[in-house]
């Protein structure tokens, strides 16, 4: 089988969003293994990148609804 492709940062939190909203919640392995599997094992997921992506994906989330002046949706 031929080389793997890393997946880009900016694309890695919306193939992580679209993976949750298709499955619901799922651990960062599932997460990985999902995105490899739809890609047909073409991407690499590098948990380098993942865990800092999904922990940045929180960080956005939970600002984005503690701001003050916002109304949660």
């Amino acid at each position: 089988m031929g080389e793997r492709a890393d997946v880009w940062q900016g694309t890695l939190a919306l193939m992580v969003l679209k993976t949750l909203q298709a499955l619901g919640p799922l651990h960062g392995y599932g997460i990985a293994r999902r995105i490899e599997q739809t890609s047909g094992d073409l991407l690499a997921v590098n948990y380098g990148t993942l865990y800092p992506a999904l922990l940045k994906l929180e960080q956005e989330i939970l600002a984005r609804f503690l701001a003050p002046g916002k109304e949660s949706a």
